[in-house]
């Protein structure tokens, strides 16, 4: 049937007119939603760029989309509306961000800039490595970041650009990713300060207590990586410090190779008017051979000529430590601490800790920390001071960490775990005095520690064993702790002749210390011994140390 016109205008024309009002309500809200933007157009952006959208709209909004050359990156769905943009990621230049504001009615607004990327990688790799080095040593750790990212991006695997990173992760203990960061480095292998930093993040990571399961396997990959390290580091000296004995013994010492090192600066040590500096670190040498009366002679006779100087005292005082005569280790540095020489505050700590002056102790580490944060020594001072239990773990892991092949930290390190009496622990306690008398056959802490522990756990053929190697030592049954080691011994088997025996010898040989008339059980022996009285603590010092280089 023909429709009426008319008709057909008056029934729709109302509804007509309400959709064309809808849609000029549509394009209303359109046009009121506004988007401002920091950065501006045209404006440079580096590193983690931080885009910031400013959206005022008469409906609400529901999300925000943000685009880089119209590859979605963000959304976004509450305020405020920013973007972290990573421009590292992307090529440097220009880009086109678009940001694209969505409505609750369904209406949309962009936004769209012009900006250049530029993180001067022009610049090359090495100077912006340069750059993350120089931050990282003045604790700008965020900057050491971006300079180091800049680095890797204009040369992928950078060694130096990965190092600073890794160096961050580490103050963060992230472990995990200063070791990944590493692993990936170009060149790693030919790096001797890489490597050797590489070592200590696994050390680190080996000693979190989630890792308990692998710690021994970890803690033998890393102290491999070391000595792969140490002796690259020897053949670099050798060949660029060609003839120069002090800087090659330098290098020996740090690989832990001591009667190298003795032999290495006799060169020059033993010769007529000879240096103080060369004869400083002949005698140091000897004191970490545990020849301390050698040492003592070679800085008395510095002293009688007024050679000496603050290195010399330091090492006499090291020398008296290994002696276990701390008061005079104390006095021998004494007038050299207002110096604030670093290896001066750390033989007072040990020496004002083992004489029960732990607080004076704590306070001259931190000292010698300041000073030199990576060094081994006074974190271990530390370590042996610091009146708060976690202080003095986080102290431990990092004299670990810093350290290369001294003892004295692991053997702390497996006595605490020993007097916790934690059965779990006692393994990685054996585990650890094995790797000690791997590099050093002879050292009698390690020793004693394996026999009180085989004592406390009834494992007597193990502790009888390990009590013979002792006695078969040269010098050995000439100190105390040994004989009170044997008394223990003997009243667990029951022959008290034998224990009076080797308590009196022990009250003959230091009657100041060790003036007792009963035995004490193993695990409270070892506790006195290594954790109260600090009696055999292997203290020590390093070249770098006792002769920083400016």
């Amino acid at each position: 049937m023909p429709v009426c016109f008319s008709r057909f205008h008056r029934t729709f024309a109302p509804a007509l007119v309400g959709l064309a009002a809808l849609t000029a309500s549509a394009s209303l809200s359109l046009a009121d939603i506004t988007i401002k933007t920091e950065p501006a157009e045209g404006e440079k952006v580096a590193d983690i760029a931080k885009i910031a959208a400013k959206i005022e709209s008469t409906e609400g909004i529901d999300k925000v989309e943000f685009r880089v050359d119209d590859e979605l990156r963000l959304t976004d769905t509450s305020t405020p509306y920013v973007y972290d943009w990573d421009t590292i990621a992307d090529k440097e230049g220009k880009h086109t961000l678009s940001i694209t504001a969505f409505d609750s009615n369904g209406s949309t607004k962009r936004h769209t800039l012009n900006l250049e990327v530029d993180n001067e990688l022009s610049l090359g790799a090495e100077v912006l490595a340069a750059k993350a080095t120089e931050a990282l040593g003045e604790k700008k750790y965020g900057a050491a970041i971006l300079y180091g990212r800049r680095a890797l991006k204009a040369e992928p695997g950078n060694i130096l650009g990965s190092r600073a990173i890794a160096s961050v992760y580490g103050t963060r203990r992230d472990w995990g990713k200063a070791i990944a960061t590493l692993d990936k480095a170009m060149g790693l292998d030919a790096s001797a300060p890489a490597l050797g930093e590489l070592a200590s993040y696994r050390v680190q990571r080996a000693l979190e207590p989630e890792n308990a399961a692998n710690f021994f396997a970890e803690l033998s990959a890393a102290n491999e990586l070391r000595h792969k390290a140490a002796d690259l580091a020897v053949q670099e000296t050798k060949k660029s410090s060609a003839g120069n004995s002090e800087a090659i013994g330098d290098a020996l010492m740090t690989a832990g190779r001591i009667r190298e090192a003795i032999a290495e600066y006799s060169k020059v040590a033993l010769k007529m008017d000879a240096p103080t500096s060369a004869i400083n670190r002949l005698a140091l040498a000897h004191t970490l051979a545990d020849h301390p009366q050698e040492a003592l002679g070679l800085m008395r006779l510095l002293q009688r000529v007024k050679k000496d100087d603050a290195a010399s005292r330091a090492i006499m005082g090291l020398s008296y430590l290994r002696l276990m005569q701390f008061a005079d280790a104390k006095q021998a540095v004494q007038a050299d601490l207002a110096d604030q020489k670093p290896a001066s505050l750390v033989v007072a700590a040990f020496a004002n800790n083992a004489l029960g002056k732990g607080k004076e102790a704590a306070v001259l580490a931190k000292d010698a920390i300041a000073l030199a944060p990576r060094t081994a020594e006074a974190y271990y001072a530390l370590a042996l001071s610091a009146p708060d239990l976690k202080d003095q773990e986080r102290a431990i892991n990092r004299a670990i960490g810093y350290n290369t092949f001294q003892s004295g930290p692991y053997l702390d390190y497996a006595a605490r775990l020993t007097i916790s009496k934690r059965q779990d622990r006692y393994e990685q306690v054996l585990d650890l005095t094995d790797l000690v008398l791997k590099n050093e056959p002879d050292n009698l802490n390690a020793k004693l520690i394996q026999a009180q522990l085989y004592l406390f756990l009834k494992k007597i053929p193990d502790a009888e064993s390990v009590l013979s190697q002792i006695g078969r030592m040269r010098g050995a049954t000439a100190n105390p702790d040994v004989q009170l080691t044997y008394a223990t011994y003997w009243d667990i088997k029951g022959n008290g002749s034998q224990v009076n025996t080797a308590l009196a010898e022990a009250r003959k040989l230091d009657a100041v210390r060790f003036d007792q008339r009963g035995t004490t059980p193993p695990l409270e022996l070892l506790l006195r011994l290594n954790r109260k009285m600090f009696y055999r603590s292997g203290y020590f010092l390093m070249p770098s140390t006792l002769f920083p280089q400016n």
